[in-house]
């Protein structure tokens, strides 16, 4: 079962049975109207529909994807893509449709299998046709589809998986910069430590200082 509730509603929804697991994800009124203006391409406010029971299944798909993510520890940035891919579902699912013009991401398994396959790759040289195969696409479609799902080119998506998971592996200081930058598919640190200074703001080496501080 899956209930969606907008911002301010005074709906309630009542479960019954004595074996019930729940999940609940809550979005502020203000990130939802952001994703919502990304993924229409509308400066209006898009107002949702409350759903109980809902039967969509796009929309049940996703919230088992969210909850996956978050059992398994998936890092920041694939939440981050779910998210956009569900604000995206909610909408069209209480009416909304985008404009001509505009066009339909992929699907959240898709979506999955690509955020996965990079992440199970980030020491070597990353294919735009090896992207798209994961999401079933041609790779002119598949770059349409997931601009329209998450914003990003597929040379942004390897880019800031890069950086996540070198975030992440400067935060647990296990691993020195050398053998970050080797397993995420840099060739030298100069290059690493660029990459990372450009979308961070900071060095690896200051940003490592502030976990240890």
């Amino acid at each position: 079962m899956l209930t969606v509730l907008p911002s301010g509603s005074d709906r309630r929804s009542v479960l019954f049975g004595s074996d019930l697991r729940i999940l609940r994800f809550e979005m502020c009124a203000d990130s939802f109207a952001a994703r919502a203006q990304r993924a229409f391409r509308s400066q209006k406010q898009l107002p949702i529909m409350p759903m109980d029971n809902s039967c969509h299944s796009r929309l049940a798909q996703l919230a088992k994807e969210m909850a996956r993510s978050l059992v398994c520890g998936a890092e920041t940035i694939h939440f981050e893509f779910l998210a956009e891919t569900l604000v995206h579902s909610v909408l069209t699912a209480s009416g909304h449709r985008k404009k001509p013009d505009s066009v339909w991401g992929l699907q959240p398994r898709a979506l999955t299998r690509v955020v996965d396959y990079v992440y199970a790759h980030l020491d070597r040289r990353i294919r735009l046709d090896e992207l798209a195969a994961e999401a079933g696409l041609a790779p002119s479609p598949f770059i349409r589809a997931l601009r329209s799902s998450t914003g990003r080119t597929p040379g942004q998506l390897v880019r800031d998986i890069r950086m996540d998971r070198a975030k992440s592996m400067l935060r647990d200081d296990q691993h020195s910069v050398s053998q970050i930058f080797v397993a995420l598919g840099y060739a030298t640190h100069s290059q690493f430590s660029a990459a990372f200074r450009k979308a961070v703001a900071v060095t690896p080496s200051d940003y490592r200082k502030r976990y240890r501080t």
